[in-house]
């Protein structure tokens, strides 16, 4: 994740020493954060459920290293008539299109720099954000690149579709609209970027109902007309902090309400139609949020992993791991798929926080794990994306 004038980018080590700003304030219900957590080595492991290696390709940097750079892109499933693809993007710059039932290429293409976000899929098009800021639009059976624009700063978040457009934010603060035609530039829309720290990456923008949900890395959360990129409201959820204010997890929408990571200053809800934030849970160094049911499911730098309802911000449960920081948490059934920086893959039950088992097949995980059904992919430090079935 190359740096960028004014932005200081965070390694995956200096997220994890714990480094983060205090809430200084809210006008709204903020909820305390739980700190005396159970740690791992409270719980004796059970063996179900089961995870059996179905295929692993490496799709990193080919043997041309020893050393591998951290992977941070998770791999999209593509629905087919009668089966699913995935379309995976490297630090390396290479963008594949796979079979997911035994990992055989479709194609591959090499791209100038590297990616650091999923690829977004539409319908005859796979589209790609790189860390240099080029966007591309890839033809989805052939790989042929359609067309390829440049942006001044890196794309380090998912990139999102209308009907008509690509969304892309860049690490400079700019939500840029694209013409799913040509590439060209329909409008942008900016917000200045903080001369203080920030963390890695930015937002990934959602579209719902004609708007447009963006976060930046000041803190700010904004509702945008998809058409012509007008404000609808903007809220400011940095707690007065000037440091590691970021929204970089992605927004997750719910109804009436909107749920959202300020990575100094914890989770927040808010109301869709106006901005107005209904509840914050004091969190530090809060790293992805993931819905399911009426949960929340947060994973924290500083070695947690929680359960938040969606309703008041209460938390349900907390679980701190050994020595290993969480990075990505992923529903699938009764369970929580946990990726780790350096360490393995844990499986934790959705409802009591009990771990479950771990799996470390690599050098740590950086990316979620996605799924179809009862078959998990993930995308491992060293450059080898796996294929797994789960038993339960």
């Amino acid at each position: 994740m190359g740096p960028t004038p004014r932005v200081y980018r965070l390694t995956a080590l200096v997220l994890l020493t714990g480094l983060a700003a205090g809430l200084v304030g809210c006008a709204t219900q903020t909820v305390s954060s739980e700190t005396n957590s159970p740690t791992f080595q409270d719980y004796p492991l059970d063996e179900n459920p089961r995870i059996d290696v179905r295929w692993r390709k490496d799709v990193g940097l080919e043997g041309l290293q020893t050393y591998r750079p951290r992977e941070q892109a998770s791999p999209t499933l593509i629905p087919r008539t009668d089966r699913y693809d995935l379309g995976v993007g490297t630090g390396s710059g290479m963008v594949y299109i796979l079979r997911a039932g035994d990992g055989q290429e479709r194609w591959r293409r090499s791209l100038e720099h590297g990616i650091r976000a999923a690829p977004t899929v539409g319908s005859k098009r796979m589209y790609v954000g790189t860390a240099g800021g080029q966007i591309v639009a890839l033809d989805r059976k052939t790989g042929e690149t359609v067309w390829s624009v440049n942006r001044r700063f890196g794309i380090e978040s998912k990139l999102a579709l209308t009907p008509k457009l690509v969304l892309a934010t860049t690490n400079g603060g700019t939500l840029v609209a694209l013409s799913r035609g040509d590439g060209s530039v329909v409008w942008t829309y900016e917000r200045s970027t903080p001369k203080e720290f920030t963390v890695q990456g930015t937002g990934a923008p959602v579209v719902a109902d004609g708007r447009i949900y963006a976060g930046f890395s000041d803190g700010t959360l904004v509702s945008l007309n998809a058409e012509d990129g007008s404000e609808i409201w903007n809220t400011d959820l940095s707690g007065g902090g000037a440091d590691f204010t970021d929204i970089i997890s992605p927004i997750v929408l719910d109804d009436d309400r909107i749920f959202v990571v300020s990575y100094s200053a914890g989770v927040h809800a808010l109301d869709r139609a106006s901005g107005q934030v209904i509840w914050t849970k004091s969190m530090d160094n809060v790293s992805s949020l993931e819905p399911a049911g009426q949960w929340l499911y947060v994973t924290q730098a500083t070695g947690r992993v929680a359960a938040l309802s969606k309703n008041q911000g209460t938390e349900q449960w907390g679980l701190k791991l050994q020595e290993d920081l969480p990075v990505e948490a992923t529903q699938a059934g009764p369970f929580l798929f946990v990726s780790t920086g350096s360490g393995p893959l844990y499986v934790v039950s959705r409802a009591t926080g009990h771990p479950l088992t771990k799996w470390g097949p690599s050098n740590g995980f950086n990316t979620k794990t996605v799924f179809n059904e009862r078959h998990g992919f993930i995308l491992s430090n060293r450059g080898y994306l796996y294929s797994f079935s789960v038993a339960w």
